[in-house]
């Protein structure tokens, strides 16, 4: 007799996923504990994700022993960390609260081969487990500060950034003036200064606004982390305290600047990008795409085009429509 041909796991998944259409719950609970057993690290992160998606709370025994079973020797049997960084972003949701299993997580490293040597793949893992200890009723508040303090200190920038916005979701005492600290001192990756920012703002606005602004007097990266926070916060403060700052930023932080003015929606930053578009000013092209972002806005769309009307620039014109007619 002939042997039946092996299906490829993404022939199984796309069985798998027909088959759940005509199943019922219990059914459906059982098809997928079976289906996280599968040896192919692509069938069990698409698994997760639909357990993810509907919430399936059951079956969270079942993604712990997937989770366990691709960490050894993950390099191999889970490139890319997809099947463990699915599992974990499915626990994310589902009230799982063992802070010893977040805490490993936030720990975990995988070191896979590149043509200049490795990469650790798990930097993705060692965020999500971070909210995940946050969102913990079950790890006393100073070991939460402690652990979140040492991701800050971690050699991958992304995971300090996780680390900084996991800091300011925790919302402890304690977390803003870590957040102060590590702003202060500095990282030689911008990003992680702007989630500092951002969270500062995130958890009090008004108490932080002055000193997010002062960073934008530096002329670098973490100047337009800076304006992108105070921007993106909306706060009025904030919003005015950048408007400042634009009139003596130089040329090459026009663009960002501006553009966190536009993001902060508030009537002053946006009568000031309107100003330059009316007048037809040299910068009025920037003011446009400042303004760009917000356009979904009914009240921002009608000013910017009317104000494209007044200008009787052409130009002005024709940037109009390439930015807001998208």
């Amino acid at each position: 007799m002939a042997r039946s041909r092996r299906l490829q796991p993404d022939q199984r998944l796309a069985l798998l996923r027909q088959r759940l259409q005509d199943l019922s719950s219990d059914a459906m609970t059982a098809e997928l504990r079976s289906a996280l057993g599968d040896e192919s690290n692509f069938v069990v992160e698409q698994v997760a994700k639909i357990i993810q998606e509907h919430a399936f709370c059951d079956l969270v025994p079942d993604l712990l022993s997937a989770y366990h079973r691709f960490l050894s020797d993950g390099a191999e049997c889970d490139k890319g960390c997809r099947a463990k960084l699915a599992v974990v972003e499915a626990l994310l949701p589902l009230d799982f609260e063992d802070p010893d299993f977040w805490l490993a997580g936030m720990k975990y490293r995988q070191q896979e081969p590149v043509w200049s040597g490795s990469i650790d793949t798990a930097v993705d893992i060692r965020g999500v487990c971070a909210f995940g200890l946050v969102r913990s009723r079950l790890v006393a508040p100073s070991d939460l500060l402690i652990a979140l303090t040492d991701m800050l200190a971690d050699s991958e920038f992304s995971v300090r950034s996780h680390a900084a916005r996991a800091i300011a979701a925790a919302g402890l005492p304690g977390c803003a003036a870590l957040l102060r600290l590590k702003a202060s001192i500095g990282d030689a990756n911008s990003e992680v200064l702007g989630a500092c920012f951002t969270g500062l703002l995130e958890l009090d606005a008004s108490r932080h606004v002055e000193f997010v602004a002062s960073f934008l007097r530096l002329h670098s990266d973490v100047a337009i982390e800076a304006a992108l926070a105070l921007g993106s916060s909306r706060n009025r403060d904030a919003a005015m305290l950048l408007l400042k700052a634009c009139e003596r930023c130089s040329s090459d932080q026009t663009e960002p600047f501006w553009i966190s003015l536009g993001l902060s929606r508030q009537p002053e930053a946006v009568e000031f990008l309107i100003s330059r578009i009316t007048t037809a000013r040299p910068d009025a092209v920037q003011a446009i795409r400042a303004l760009a972002p917000i356009r979904l806005y009914d009240d921002i769309a009608a000013k910017v085009l009317a104000a494209v009307q007044t200008s009787g620039s052409r130009e002005l014109a024709t940037v109009h429509r390439s930015e807001f007619q998208k």
